[in-house]
């Protein structure tokens, strides 16, 4: 199979007569030939398993973040104010919850909050566990090598780039 991007194809663009059986001739026409454009990079197996990986970490860590949100402003409605990275903190979570003036039922509330947050942490780090044989990439390892550049970055441009031979300068792989 053969798959090309059709605005690449003018002659099937430019027919009169557009029907799918001439644009079928026009094409097997063209591969005869050999002057089909240059057919569309398919995303290996590998890169696609990669992109399902950050995908799904991507997701969990938006989920955890929306519940530390409803956290942060449930404590809201009753006057404790948090910074956005406070319920990180075990100890800060243990301190709201022995509260007096925190109500019993805010208190459930928020239990099921924690339990939820660290749940979705655990499952963050079994996908991230997911990554390590992609860690030796040589891509990966030299992306890592650039300051500020950890693992998830790293991981998370080689997935996104795929292979970075099909792009023809920095300019490409940046658009």
């Amino acid at each position: 199979m053969v798959v090309v991007d059709p605005r690449k194809v003018r002659v099937i663009a430019e027919t009169k007569h557009k029907t799918d059986r001439t644009d079928a001739r026009i094409l097997a026409d063209l591969l005869r030939t050999g002057a089909l454009p240059k057919a569309l990079w398919r995303v290996p197996k590998a890169t696609r398993q990669l992109r399902d990986k950050v995908r799904l970490r991507w997701g969990l860590v938006q989920q955890r973040a929306g519940l530390y949100l409803r956290a942060r402003s449930l404590l809201s409605s009753i006057g404790i104010n948090l910074g956005k990275r406070a319920l990180v903190n075990e100890a800060t979570w243990n301190r709201i919850l022995k509260r007096k003036d925190v109500p019993a039922d805010m208190k459930t509330l928020l239990e099921i909050l924690k339990t939820c947050i660290h749940e979705m942490s655990h499952a963050i780090a079994a996908v991230e566990k997911q990554y390590e044989p992609d860690l030796e990439r040589s891509e990966v390892r030299r992306l890592q090598a650039i300051p500020a550049v950890g693992p998830i970055v790293a991981v998370t441009t080689v997935a996104g780039l795929g292979d970075p031979a099909r792009l023809k300068d920095s300019r490409t792989a940046a658009a």
